[in-house]
C-alpha cells in the first residue's frame, strides 16, 4: 500500500451539483418577453454571437453563442429566427464572407440550385465510375496476356 499515490485522472473530476461556493456558477439571463404587432407574447434570448453557418435541406441555419448561457450544447437554428440580430448576422458575414449567406431571393435554395448540384455531383460519380472501370480492365487486360 505504501507504493500507491493519492493521483486520479481528470476526466474523474465533476463540478458540485450543491454549487457550495458563491458566484462558482451563475445561472444564464431569463428571456425578454416581447410583444409582437398582433399583441402576442413570446420570450427572446440575446445573441452573443454567431459561430457558424450552413444550407441544410434548402435552409440556412446559424449555429449560436447565448449571451449568458454555457459554451455546450450547440444547436443549429433556423436563420429566420433571427430577424432582430440583424447586427450579430451581419458582423458573422463580415469575419467570415465565404460562409453560407442568406441569398438576395431569399433564404431557400430554388429548384434550379439543387438541380446544379445534383447534376455536378452526378458528373463528378460518373469520371470517378469511368476512372475506376478503366482500371479494373486494365487489371483484366494484364491478368489475361500473363496467362
Amino acid at each position: 500500500m505504501s507504493q500507491l499515490h493519492d493521483v486520479f485522472h481528470t476526466s474523474l473530476l465533476r463540478p458540485d451539483p450543491n454549487d457550495p461556493l458563491p458566484g462558482q456558477h451563475t445561472d444564464p439571463p431569463l428571456p425578454i418577453q416581447v410583444q409582437d404587432e398582433q399583441g402576442n407574447t413570446h420570450k427572446e434570448w440575446e445573441v452573443e454571437e454567431i459561430l457558424d453557418s450552413r444550407w441544410y435541406y434548402g435552409h440556412l441555419e446559424y449555429k449560436v453563442k447565448w449571451k449568458g448561457h454555457p459554451l455546450e450544447p450547440r444547436k443549429w437554428y433556423r436563420a429566420t429566427l433571427f430577424d432582430d440580430a440583424a447586427e450579430a448576422t451581419a458582423e458573422f458575414h463580415d469575419k467570415y464572407p465565404d460562409k453560407p449567406k442568406p441569398r438576395p431571393q431569399g433564404l431557400r435554395i430554388t429548384q434550379d440550385e439543387l438541380d446544379q448540384k445534383v447534376n455536378t455531383r452526378n458528373k463528378i460519380r460518373e469520371r470517378s465510375l469511368a476512372t475506376r472501370r478503366s482500371a479494373r480492365q486494365k487489371v483484366k487486360a494484364r491478368e489475361t496476356s500473363h496467362e
